[in-house]
């Protein structure tokens, strides 16, 4: 009976100390703070390694992702993908440098996301048509009036795997195509 208490404590040690370890290093990986001046420092320093001005931050609804858009000195556009922490902090995924309008995907923790992101220079664009590779036959609108910069994004069904390519098509405020 001794036998069995002792190895019973062990085990129990054994499991709350995985645990703890497990957290530890888990809440470690998420050390960025979360907020604009925090993140803007760790892109400068430690990935992009050169100015880059801070443009929005938006967080996808329902998730764990956070995009930073962001401008570098030469008026290219850049975004950054963060995920949020239990702890309340972000870590680092990706970053890119993007065109002034382009579609990218995000498999977050609530399903995939279908974005778009750019910049609508002289408020000209009034929303935008993706739709998605021909496999898949969906499509959705986002609007961008009003806004010089933009992130918006849309829940894809759970039935889409691959996005890629998307179509996008800018319309302007009488719903007219906007031509290249």
């Amino acid at each position: 009976m001794k036998k069995k208490s002792i190895l019973i404590v062990f085990l129990a040690i054994t499991i709350i100390t995985f645990v703890l370890v497990f957290r530890y290093f888990n809440l470690k990986e998420y050390n960025i703070e979360f907020s604009k001046s925090s993140m803007e420092k760790f892109l400068t320093e430690k990935i992009e390694r050169r100015p880059i001005e801070f443009i929005q931050m938006k967080e996808l609804e329902e998730t764990n992702t956070v995009l930073f858009q962001f401008k570098y000195t030469d008026g290219n556009l850049g975004y950054a993908h963060f995920e949020k922490g239990k702890n309340k902090k972000v870590k680092f995924i990706s970053s890119n440098s993007v065109p002034e309008i382009t579609y990218q995907e995000f498999d977050t923790n609530n399903g995939l996301y279908g974005v778009i992101l750019g910049k609508n220079d002289n408020l000209n664009i009034s929303s935008i048509k993706a739709e998605l590779s021909s496999e898949n036959m969906y499509s959705f609108i986002v609007d961008v009036s009003g806004s010089d910069y933009f992130i918006e994004y849309s829940k894809l069904p759970k039935d889409i795997s691959n996005t890629f390519p998307a179509q996008l098509t800018l319309y302007d405020s009488n719903n007219n195509i906007i031509n290249d």
